[in-house]
């Protein structure tokens, strides 16, 4: 019974320390946006062309707004590596329907991380919702190769495409892994499921880049009329480098 509830008392006391952390953030832990040079956007300084993407290669980075961070209550050290989950190519959506998966795709999930676990949570909850967060994301396509050592150069500015993508999370998986050994195997699950990433069918390639540009827009979430998300991209944590770089160091690159 502890072991069960264990994962759902999680929930509570996210939510409390989320609530503690805003309200009491320490000065010194204080998230900062990158310093980042908005990039130019008009007919002549880039160009939109049919994304294309590597179905096997496709990270993403949380916590990258400090307004995420105050609202989950999440720690923040500026020289940590942040959470980097895979987007497995099941859940890459060309089209505008996303399927909620149903409670047996959930515990069937479950499962192929946690033999066991299933049977135990369909013991003790009748019900078990897959408690979708949406969240719209500025995406990033690597147009060419590279490396580590390039990363490094500071005069090294890689070639790039951005384009949008529906980032949909189960959260109960957020919950079940919280903490735990196998937290990465649920971070990378809960957003993999079909049609998780609905993505632009375009992307923008600008003429050139700089260390520290990117493409800097408005971008907000709606779900039935209600506004559910509102940010611009210029605020994001880390560097267009840096998101590489931490790509790179978190172990999860094949």
């Amino acid at each position: 019974m502890f072991t069960v509830f264990k994962y759902f008392i999680a929930i509570i006391i996210v939510i409390v320390l989320g609530v503690g952390s805003y309200i009491f953030w320490p000065r010194i832990y204080s998230p900062i946006p990158a310093n980042f040079e908005c990039l130019p956007v008009n007919n002549t300084t880039g160009k939109l062309l049919p994304l294309q993407l590597d179905s096997n290669n496709i990270y993403g980075i949380a916590l990258t707004y400090p307004g995420i961070i105050y609202q989950t209550g999440s720690e923040y050290h500026s020289e940590s590596i942040p959470p980097v989950f895979r987007k497995r190519q099941q859940a890459i959506n060309t089209g505008s329907v996303v399927k909620y998966p149903n409670q047996q795709t959930l515990l069937d999930q479950i499962e192929k991380i946690e033999a066991g676990l299933s049977k135990t949570l369909q013991d003790e909850f009748k019900i078990l919702p897959a408690l979708v967060d949406y969240e719209v994301e500025l995406g990033i396509v690597v147009l060419d190769d590279i490396s580590r050592k390039q990363l490094a150069d500071p005069t090294f500015s890689p070639r790039l495409g951005y384009f949008l993508a529906n980032d949909l999370q189960s959260i109960v998986f957020g919950v079940l892994g919280l903490g735990m050994e196998l937290e990465s195997e649920y971070l990378d699950a809960k957003g993999s499921f079909p049609g998780f990433l609905p993505i632009s069918k375009f992307m923008w390639i600008p003429e050139s880049e700089k260390e520290n540009s990117t493409l800097c827009i408005n971008i907000q979430t709606t779900v039935n009329s209600e506004l559910r998300q509102q940010e611009n991209t210029k605020n994001r944590i880390y560097s267009n480098k840096e998101s590489h770089y931490y790509r790179f160091s978190c172990g999860c690159c094949e």
